[in-house]
């Protein structure tokens, strides 16, 4: 007799993913059971655990109040994708009888039908089946098992200007030759962005939207074409890549980003151009808030006072700076110097790449690519020596001093001839 009360039961859970999830429309229901056994060639099906997956399902969870089979341990049953014969299924998803079975093995292959993104034809598409058992928790009974469908893809990673050193953050979106988005990806800290799963014969775009802080990316995007097994890519040049061809293994395909510098220079507006220091500028970044882009008027947090340095390097200003539009305010020029008539604004984009807007004459940003790849943005901001006062009109009173004197004694005479005519009036009325 079983008691019931302390019986917490049994339950097998399992996950299934797709390698390819990113790049299909559709896909034929797959179908799993349990067996009992300790390896592939004693597997055993346990009766009535055969279970169909559809397509917008992503685990199926069987639940015994015991174990189904007498005298097998809770960690010898196996989960297996089967291949099943003509099934037919209830609306619980449950296999109520099949024409043949057989369980896919570790690292074996199934053929299922299914769509590719910016395709309009069904086609086969073989998969490996690659299982991962799972531990039940302490005190629990429920296991959890995840099964993935793998077929071949061309690997994308990206890597700092070396070609080995994995850069994470790096967005990108991938679309087919007609424009429809297959999928946005973001490289993780081993450099993966994805596997990209191709049609033969097809073009591929991938722009790179967002470059990891401190990289330039991508200035234009790169087309990618799978033709019988071989890669191509066009649209950016080589140095930007590195392409290995799998024969008979995946291919793979680095995508490159160049390091960059950011600095600003404060330095006097002469032929020396020399440095000026003591310079002090305020950092304001643009915001929109209610659908209207503006300059904040707060400085950004941290960015309030910065000073140009012995060699008129303003502090701060690198490639750390976040992608946005900035304006760089100088607030207090060098002693003898003019400050800036005008604001200096100037913009870092999500890919790295920096460009000047309205700024004072004089102003400059130069870039240029140094030979180990990086390429090295400066700012240049000039003031202009205050203008001297000019000679003589402080000193050379004299003459506006005469006419100030002729002016007054002019306005007497006339006073007094007016105090005489009006006496004279009234005399006469007299």
């Amino acid at each position: 007799q079983i008691d019931v009360c302390n019986l917490r039961g049994y339950g097998f859970r399992v996950y299934k993913q797709w390698s390819d999830a990113d790049y299909m429309v559709k896909r034929e229901e797959t179908y799993f059971a349990l067996y009992t056994g300790t390896s592939e060639e004693s597997l055993t099906l346990v009766e009535g655990s055969v279970r169909q997956l559809a397509q917008n399902q992503s685990t199926l969870y069987w639940y015994y109040l015991t174990l189904p089979v007498a005298g097998i341990a809770f960690d010898n049953y196996l989960i297996r994708e089967v291949i099943v014969g003509n099934p037919v299924v209830d609306e619980n998803g449950t296999v109520t009888s099949f024409a043949s079975i057989a369980p896919v093995a570790p690292n074996g292959e199934i053929t299922l039908q299914g769509r590719q993104k910016g395709e309009t034809a069904d086609a086969s598409f073989t998969y490996t089946a690659l299982y991962e058992k799972g531990t039940s928790a302490e005190d629990s009974n429920v296991r959890i098992d995840t099964v993935t469908n793998n077929r071949p893809g061309i690997v994308l990673k990206k890597t700092a200007w070396n070609g080995t050193t994995p850069l994470a953050g790096a967005r990108f979106t991938l679309k087919d030759s007609n424009g429809n988005r297959i999928g946005e990806f973001v490289s993780d800290e081993n450099g993966a962005i994805t596997i990209a799963f191709l049609s033969d014969g097809a073009d591929y775009v991938l722009t790179e939207t967002e470059a990891p802080r401190g990289y330039h990316g991508l200035e234009s995007a790169m087309t990618i074409r799978l033709n019988a097994g071989t890669v191509t890519v066009s649209g950016v040049d080589a140095e930007y890549y590195s392409l290995t061809q799998g024969n008979g293994s995946t291919p793979l395909l680095i995508i490159k980003n160049r390091p960059y510098t950011f600095q600003a220079v404060k330095k006097a507006a002469d032929s020396d151009a020399s440095p000026l220091s003591g310079a002090h500028f305020a950092l304001h970044k643009e915001k929109t808030v209610n659908g209207v882009t503006s300059i904040d008027l707060s400085p950004v947090a941290g960015y309030e006072d910065l000073v140009s340095d012995e060699n008129g390097l303003i502090s701060l200003l690198d490639n750390n700076l976040p992608a946005g539009t900035y304006e760089l305010r100088e607030t207090a020029a060098p002693e003898g110097y003019q400050i800036l008539p005008t604001h200096t604004r100037f913009t870092v984009s999500e890919t790295g790449a920096i460009t000047l807007g309205t700024h004072a004459e004089g102003v400059t940003l130069s870039q240029t690519t140094l030979s180990n790849g990086t390429i090295a943005y400066t700012l240049t901001i000039v003031n202009y020596k205050n203008n001297p006062a000019p000679t003589g009109i402080a000193r050379n009173t004299e003459p506006y001093a005469g006419m100030l004197f002729f002016g007054i004694a002019l306005c007497s005479v006339a006073a007094l001839l007016t105090v005489f005519f009006k006496k004279r009036r009234n005399a006469d009325e007299d």
